[in-house]
């Protein structure tokens, strides 16, 4: 299971709930992980307003790049 201690916190992946049934997965996440998690994470209270439109537009270009990669080998 892939989780990370913050500071007596345990952040969860999305991946990890994979990987305990035996399928690789991995996570990318864009949270500053010193300092606290925010209030919202992971509650229904989280929402698109939440999300760094920046930081989803290098996200988009990274699994592109990689995808290339991928596809490459």
């Amino acid at each position: 299971m892939s989780n990370v201690n913050l500071n007596n916190h345990m952040l969860v992946t999305d991946g990890a709930a994979f990987n305990k049934k035996g399928i690789s997965a991995t996570s990318m996440s864009g949270l500053n992980l010193k300092d606290e998690l925010p209030p919202y994470y992971h509650t229904r209270r989280d929402s698109p307003e939440n999300v760094e439109k920046g930081a989803l537009g290098q996200f988009v270009e990274f699994c592109l790049e990689y995808l290339k990669f991928v596809d490459s080998q």
